[in-house]
């Protein structure tokens, strides 16, 4: 499980001009079988005009199968299926759930050819999803494309393998409402997660990508 995202200087998700290009293009060497996505980040992608990773060619036969796209939404909030559908950057889409999620949801999703997986009660079971991916679609390397809410609950349930990070220079200050964790997602007490540095490049524009694995829980050097 791959953490990619873009941030500023002092961990912001916004409030500064992202480099879309380039988070798309970093975001395809990673390799990944499968994107992991949030309702929260395609309710934001899409009540503007989705913006199109247009450095990302076309699947040839050498890129194929293209990744999976799957979005977590036990509450039933997307409503943008065929929209997401239609993206020719994925090959399928799936809707992780819940027993909890209302079945209209549900029936929308299926109406526009998306496939429902349920995984978990009140919410879901992010760690029972994963192996359900991995055996039903021969699922690898996920990469998150997502906010600090998904982001919370994977680094708090121990889920995150690596974390690829593009650092934009710039502070994003009082203007940067969006952390890179949800503080309420990982909890105030949790102990701090050590990282082992594995690359450092500067990019275009100053931006610095960073790689880092994670190491296991107690190993941060308080």
């Amino acid at each position: 499980m791959i953490l990619h995202n873009a941030v500023s200087l002092d961990g912001r998700l916004d409030g500064f001009n992202l480099d879309v290009g380039l988070y798309y293009e970093i975001a395809g060497r990673l390799g990944a079988d499968a994107i992991l996505s949030g309702s929260n980040t395609i309710l934001t992608a899409f009540a503007d005009p989705p913006v199109e990773p247009a450095e990302e060619s076309e699947p040839t036969a050498e890129s194929e199968p293209r990744p999976l796209f799957a979005v977590v939404d036990s509450r039933g909030r997307v409503t943008q299926w065929r929209q997401l559908v239609a993206v020719p950057y994925w090959r399928a889409v799936t809707l992780l759930c819940s027993e909890s999620t209302p079945r209209e949801a549900r029936s929308a999703a299926e109406a526009a050819g998306v496939e429902v997986l349920e995984a978990g009660k009140e919410r879901v079971d992010l760690a029972y999803a994963l192996r359900c991916l991995s055996q039903r679609y021969g699922v690898r390397r996920v990469r998150t494309d997502s906010g600090g809410t998904l982001n919370g609950v994977l680094l708090r349930r121990g889920l995150l393998d690596e974390a690829s990070l593009l650092i934009h220079p710039v502070f994003a200050g009082p203007r940067g409402r969006l952390p890179l964790f949800d503080r309420i997602q990982t909890g105030e007490l949790m102990e701090p997660v050590g990282l082992e540095m594995t690359s450092v490049e500067t990019l275009q524009g100053g931006v610095l990508w960073l790689r880092a694995r994670v190491l296991a829980r107690g190993s941060a050097d308080p």
